[in-house]
């Protein structure tokens, strides 16, 4: 808004007769408080304005050879042709980039907020007793960290994976924090998370694989994140026996609709439900199977978008166990902090 404003009365004022006077030296800043320093940047917006006019006036009439008022036309031409054996209009380009970059120090004096949360120790105890429980589990401990989604309400879930089977994670426990460095847990969850969707319900809808022996989906869903409902899938799919996917989920106007590929043999199916009723007990959605020719002509529509980091970056630093998740804006940089082993 500032740039428009300044371009506005850059090239929409009248000329005035001050403009073609001597121009004066700057005053320099010296250090001082914020008022003094605005003060400073508003004389030194006005003289900038000033000399940019003039210069503008003087091309004006040197080109057009307008002779209204033949002494003052005469006078912005001469100043115009002086303009151009100096580098006047690179000085003033100079000037307003200049001005622009140091417009937040003139004109503010808020500083950048800096926030540091470190994970809870309850949180990494429940998820050591969690590890314990698992089978064949090994000597490294490591904490599984790289699922991690911005849920666009200032929190991040992070889908953090148990070492649970043979050093790797076959469960994960979903862990939320928000701007205010609350963390809340969740129970864990069995499998390894596939993608995580926002619905139409403006629920969170995600998908895991359990992966020992095989791999088969599990889908939830989720209100805010940390509380999940599994969602009971349609059975008999006659996709895969021992290697299936859940690799899609889509929403129509009161249905959802999901998508499962077999690994070996390649083959598909579609299953949809209503949405009504998901929250209440009972033995769960009625699927209904879908025509392969009706589902692929509907994908274009009913496009599959995942959430992503967003924001967020994720950093392991070097000679630390320590896992860090940064976000960065204007005037706040937040740091989330986890643990990257139970060791």
């Amino acid at each position: 808004m500032f740039l428009i404003h300044f371009l506005y009365l850059l090239f929409s004022a009248k000329p005035q007769p001050q403009d073609i006077a001597p121009l004066a030296k700057l005053p320099k800043a010296s250090g001082g408080s914020s008022f003094e320093n605005r003060e400073f940047g508003g004389r030194w917006l006005t003289l900038l304005l000033r000399r940019s006019r003039a210069f503008l006036a003087g091309r004006k009439h040197f080109k057009t050879g307008n002779l209204r008022d033949p002494g003052l036309a005469a006078r912005r031409c001469m100043l115009y042709k002086s303009s151009m054996t100096k580098p006047v209009c690179e000085y003033l380009i100079i000037q307003l980039c200049v001005f622009l970059l140091l417009g937040q120090c003139c004109f503010s004096n808020r500083e950048v907020e800096t926030r540091v949360y470190t994970m809870p120790d309850s949180i990494v105890q429940e998820i050591g007793r969690a590890a314990q429980g698992g089978n064949f589990s090994c000597a490294k401990k490591t904490l599984f960290s790289r699922d991690f989604f911005e849920l666009g309400d200032d929190r991040l879930l992070i889908l953090l994976g148990i070492p649970d089977y043979l050093c790797a994670s076959n469960s994960f426990m979903p862990v939320t924090v928000d701007d205010q460095g609350q963390w809340l847990a969740g129970r864990p969850m069995p499998g390894a998370p596939s993608w995580l969707v926002r619905g139409a319900d403006d629920a969170l809808w995600l998908a895991a694989q359990w992966q020992v022996e095989g791999t088969f989906p599990a889908l939830y869903r989720s209100l805010d994140g940390v509380d999940w409902q599994e969602i009971k899938l349609p059975e008999d799919r006659n996709v895969d026996c021992c290697f299936e996917r859940l690799t899609r989920i889509c929403f129509h106007p009161g249905a959802v609709r999901l998508k499962f590929e077999g690994d070996a043999a390649g083959a598909e199916a579609s299953w949809e439900a209503g949405l009504d009723g998901l929250d209440a007990p009972g033995p769960g959605p009625v699927w209904k199977p879908v025509a392969a020719a009706h589902e692929g002509a509907d994908e274009s529509s009913c496009p599959f978008v995942p959430l992503g980091h967003g924001s967020w970056v994720r950093m392991e630093a070097e000679q630390s166990k320590w896992i860090y998740f940064k976000k960065n804006r204007m005037y706040l940089k937040t740091s989330l902090v986890i643990p990257g082993s139970l060791e």
